[in-house]
């Protein structure tokens, strides 16, 4: 039953895009890709980013030492000002506390399907959009500054990562926070 709520909306998402003249893959920053749908776990978000999650759910350190967690839908996270609706998120790992607990706080969602993540990046102000740089690889960011200097990173160049998006926020300026991102192991 929930893969069929899941198809459903993915097909909700289609349609809404189409009757707006827009076809998903053709929305600049949009991850492009199969609308297959996966079934995400801790583990899923730990292989795609290994160097940014503890390697196993089992685990509780992420990178520069932040203390992470994972959680499935069943945790509702509080709405937090300035944060943008993540959508039908299946899977996430929440870290903070790194660098002495000078780093931003992170998170990795994991999405059933890339469409999933392409509603939530459709609800984004298109002004925020950037590419920007992490170890020598173009990523589509969206940044911009509501309680805290917010960097949202779509994974669109990397069809095996499609279905992830990240989250950046800090308190720090937007330099400092960018130049955390920068050095964050994305890769």
């Amino acid at each position: 039953m929930y893969k069929v709520r899941t198809l459903g909306a993915a097909v909700a998402v289609g349609v809404a895009l189409t009757l707006f003249g827009a076809q998903a893959s053709a929305v600049p920053g949009l991850p492009s890709g199969s609308s297959e749908v996966v079934t995400p776990t801790a583990e899923s978000i730990s292989t795609a980013f290994p160097r940014l999650v503890p390697q196993s759910a089992e685990g509780e350190v992420g990178y520069r030492g932040a203390t992470c967690w994972q959680t499935d839908r069943e945790y509702i996270p509080s709405a937090n000002a300035g944060d943008p609706e993540f959508g039908n998120w299946a899977w996430q790992w929440r870290c903070y506390g790194g660098g002495d607990g000078n780093d931003p706080f992170y998170r990795i969602y994991a999405y059933h399907s890339s469409v999933d993540v392409q509603s939530v990046v459709a609800g984004l102000p298109p002004s925020s959009m950037t590419t920007d740089v992490n170890n020598g690889r173009e990523y589509t960011n969206h940044q911009y500054t509501d309680n805290g200097n917010k960097i949202i990173t779509t994974f669109s160049g990397d069809p095996q990562r499609a279905t992830f998006l990240m989250f950046t926020d800090g308190y720090g300026t937007p330099d400092e926070v960018m130049n955390w991102w920068r050095a964050a192991p994305l890769n």
